[in-house]
Protein backbone atom coordinates (compact mmCIF):
# COMPACT_ATOMS: atom_id res chain seq x y z
CA UNK A 1 0.00 0.00 0.00
CA UNK A 2 1.29 3.44 -0.95
CA UNK A 3 1.39 6.48 1.29
CA UNK A 4 0.81 10.16 0.64
CA UNK A 5 4.07 12.05 0.06
CA UNK A 6 2.58 15.14 1.78
CA UNK A 7 1.12 13.79 5.03
CA UNK A 8 2.20 10.13 5.06
CA UNK A 9 -1.35 8.78 5.24
CA UNK A 10 -1.98 5.34 3.68
CA UNK A 11 -3.46 5.46 0.18
CA UNK A 12 -5.11 2.96 -2.08
CA UNK A 13 -3.23 2.35 -5.30
CA UNK A 14 -6.00 3.92 -7.37
CA UNK A 15 -6.32 7.10 -5.22
CA UNK A 16 -6.14 10.37 -7.10
CA UNK A 17 -6.46 12.63 -4.06
CA UNK A 18 -5.37 12.09 -0.46
CA UNK A 19 -8.50 11.76 1.73
CA UNK A 20 -6.65 13.28 4.75
CA UNK A 21 -4.82 16.32 3.42
CA UNK A 22 -6.67 16.79 0.11
CA UNK A 23 -3.49 17.00 -2.00
CA UNK A 24 -3.65 15.68 -5.56
CA UNK A 25 -1.47 12.63 -6.05
CA UNK A 26 0.59 12.75 -9.23
CA UNK A 27 1.50 9.36 -10.54
CA UNK A 28 4.75 9.03 -12.41
CA UNK A 29 4.30 6.40 -15.07
CA UNK A 30 7.28 4.19 -15.65
CA UNK A 31 7.95 3.34 -19.27
CA UNK A 32 6.59 -0.04 -20.28
CA UNK A 33 8.98 -2.96 -20.56
CA UNK A 34 8.43 -3.07 -24.33
CA UNK A 35 9.30 0.62 -24.59
CA UNK A 36 12.44 0.05 -22.51
CA UNK A 37 13.46 -2.80 -24.84
CA UNK A 38 12.89 -0.55 -27.85
CA UNK A 39 15.00 2.21 -26.30
CA UNK A 40 17.82 -0.24 -25.55
CA UNK A 41 17.71 -1.55 -29.12
CA UNK A 42 17.80 2.03 -30.46
CA UNK A 43 20.79 2.77 -28.23
CA UNK A 44 22.64 -0.30 -29.50
CA UNK A 45 21.76 0.55 -33.11
CA UNK A 46 23.09 4.09 -32.61
CA UNK A 47 26.51 2.54 -31.90
CA UNK A 48 26.59 0.91 -35.35
CA UNK A 49 29.43 2.40 -37.39
CA UNK A 50 28.63 4.12 -40.65
CA UNK A 51 29.15 1.74 -43.56
CA UNK A 52 32.32 2.40 -45.46
CA UNK A 53 32.66 1.79 -49.15
CA UNK A 54 34.09 -1.70 -49.58
CA UNK A 55 35.16 -3.86 -52.42
CA UNK A 56 32.59 -5.83 -54.37
CA UNK A 57 33.43 -9.14 -52.66
CA UNK A 58 33.37 -7.59 -49.17
CA UNK A 59 30.00 -5.95 -49.86
CA UNK A 60 28.56 -9.24 -51.02
CA UNK A 61 29.63 -11.05 -47.85
CA UNK A 62 28.92 -8.27 -45.34
CA UNK A 63 25.20 -9.08 -45.11
CA UNK A 64 25.83 -12.73 -44.30
CA UNK A 65 27.76 -12.43 -41.06
CA UNK A 66 26.40 -10.80 -37.89
CA UNK A 67 28.41 -7.91 -36.50
CA UNK A 68 28.94 -7.29 -32.79
CA UNK A 69 26.03 -4.83 -32.88
CA UNK A 70 23.77 -7.50 -34.41
CA UNK A 71 24.87 -10.01 -31.77
CA UNK A 72 24.12 -7.54 -28.95
CA UNK A 73 20.65 -6.82 -30.35
CA UNK A 74 19.89 -10.52 -30.77
CA UNK A 75 21.11 -11.28 -27.26
CA UNK A 76 18.99 -8.47 -25.80
CA UNK A 77 15.86 -9.76 -27.55
CA UNK A 78 16.53 -13.38 -26.59
CA UNK A 79 17.15 -12.54 -22.93
CA UNK A 80 14.17 -10.21 -22.59
CA UNK A 81 11.68 -11.18 -19.91
CA UNK A 82 8.05 -10.24 -20.42
CA UNK A 83 6.31 -8.94 -17.26
CA UNK A 84 3.02 -10.53 -16.24
CA UNK A 85 0.79 -7.51 -16.81
CA UNK A 86 -1.83 -7.58 -19.54
CA UNK A 87 -0.54 -4.35 -21.12
CA UNK A 88 3.05 -5.56 -21.25
CA UNK A 89 2.10 -8.89 -22.80
CA UNK A 90 0.03 -7.11 -25.47
CA UNK A 91 2.84 -4.64 -26.21
CA UNK A 92 5.46 -7.38 -26.51
CA UNK A 93 3.22 -9.44 -28.79
CA UNK A 94 2.67 -6.39 -31.00
CA UNK A 95 6.36 -5.45 -30.99
CA UNK A 96 7.55 -8.97 -31.76
CA UNK A 97 4.97 -9.68 -34.47
CA UNK A 98 5.76 -6.40 -36.24
CA UNK A 99 9.50 -7.17 -36.29
CA UNK A 100 9.29 -10.73 -37.63
CA UNK A 101 10.20 -10.79 -41.31
CA UNK A 102 8.80 -14.01 -42.87
CA UNK A 103 10.66 -13.28 -46.11
CA UNK A 104 13.94 -13.81 -44.23
CA UNK A 105 13.04 -17.50 -43.90
CA UNK A 106 12.38 -18.17 -47.58
CA UNK A 107 14.73 -19.84 -50.02
CA UNK A 108 13.78 -17.49 -52.85
CA UNK A 109 14.77 -14.00 -51.81
CA UNK A 110 15.44 -15.22 -48.28
CA UNK A 111 18.56 -15.03 -46.23
CA UNK A 112 20.92 -17.80 -45.07
CA UNK A 113 20.47 -19.33 -41.63
CA UNK A 114 23.39 -17.49 -40.01
CA UNK A 115 22.66 -14.07 -41.49
CA UNK A 116 21.81 -11.16 -39.18
CA UNK A 117 18.32 -10.67 -40.67
CA UNK A 118 17.47 -14.33 -40.15
CA UNK A 119 18.88 -14.39 -36.62
CA UNK A 120 16.94 -11.24 -35.68
CA UNK A 121 13.72 -12.70 -37.07
CA UNK A 122 14.41 -15.92 -35.14
CA UNK A 123 14.86 -13.91 -31.93
CA UNK A 124 11.63 -11.95 -32.51
CA UNK A 125 9.83 -15.23 -33.27
CA UNK A 126 11.01 -16.64 -29.95
CA UNK A 127 9.83 -13.50 -28.15
CA UNK A 128 6.41 -13.76 -29.81
CA UNK A 129 6.23 -17.40 -28.72
CA UNK A 130 7.10 -16.35 -25.16
CA UNK A 131 4.41 -13.64 -25.21
CA UNK A 132 1.85 -16.11 -26.54
CA UNK A 133 2.71 -18.74 -23.91
CA UNK A 134 2.55 -16.16 -21.13
CA UNK A 135 -0.76 -14.83 -22.49
CA UNK A 136 -2.32 -18.29 -22.41
CA UNK A 137 -1.52 -18.49 -18.70
CA UNK A 138 -2.09 -14.90 -17.56
CA UNK A 139 -4.91 -13.85 -19.88
CA UNK A 140 -6.85 -17.11 -19.86
CA UNK A 141 -10.48 -16.29 -20.67
CA UNK A 142 -9.88 -12.59 -21.48
CA UNK A 143 -10.60 -11.13 -24.94
CA UNK A 144 -7.01 -9.88 -25.25
CA UNK A 145 -5.85 -13.49 -25.50
CA UNK A 146 -7.75 -13.82 -28.79
CA UNK A 147 -5.88 -10.80 -30.23
CA UNK A 148 -2.49 -12.21 -29.27
CA UNK A 149 -3.46 -15.65 -30.56
CA UNK A 150 -4.43 -14.16 -33.94
CA UNK A 151 -1.09 -12.35 -34.22
CA UNK A 152 0.77 -15.51 -33.23
CA UNK A 153 -1.08 -17.76 -35.68
CA UNK A 154 -0.74 -15.26 -38.54
CA UNK A 155 3.02 -14.86 -38.13
CA UNK A 156 3.78 -18.54 -37.53
CA UNK A 157 1.79 -19.49 -40.64
CA UNK A 158 3.69 -16.94 -42.73
CA UNK A 159 7.05 -18.19 -41.41
CA UNK A 160 6.08 -21.85 -41.95
CA UNK A 161 4.96 -21.07 -45.50
CA UNK A 162 8.30 -19.45 -46.30
CA UNK A 163 10.24 -22.31 -44.70
CA UNK A 164 8.30 -24.86 -46.78
CA UNK A 165 9.49 -23.22 -49.97
CA UNK A 166 12.83 -25.01 -49.65
CA UNK A 167 11.46 -28.55 -50.10
CA UNK A 168 9.16 -27.36 -52.90
CA UNK A 169 11.98 -25.64 -54.80
CA UNK A 170 14.28 -28.61 -54.20
CA UNK A 171 11.60 -31.04 -55.43
CA UNK A 172 11.01 -28.88 -58.50
CA UNK A 173 14.72 -28.94 -59.33
CA UNK A 174 14.87 -32.71 -58.87
CA UNK A 175 11.75 -33.15 -60.99
CA UNK A 176 13.25 -31.00 -63.72
CA UNK A 177 16.49 -33.00 -63.70
CA UNK A 178 14.55 -36.26 -63.69
CA UNK A 179 12.46 -35.05 -66.65
CA UNK A 180 15.59 -34.13 -68.63
CA UNK A 181 17.17 -37.53 -67.91
CA UNK A 182 13.95 -39.31 -68.86
CA UNK A 183 13.62 -37.36 -72.13
CA UNK A 184 17.23 -38.03 -73.08
CA UNK A 185 16.76 -41.76 -72.43
CA UNK A 186 13.56 -41.86 -74.48
CA UNK A 187 14.96 -39.86 -77.39
CA UNK A 188 18.20 -41.82 -77.72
Amino acid sequence: MASCIYCGAPLESSAIQCPYCGQTILRVQRPSAARMLTQQLEHIEACRPIKQSKGLFSQALSGYFPSDIDKREISLIQNCIIPNTKEDILEFATLASSNIRPEAFGIIGGTPVGSPQRMLSDAWTALLEQAYQKATVVLNGLPELYDIEQRYVKKTKAVRKKKRQLPIVFAAYLGFIFLIILLTLLLF
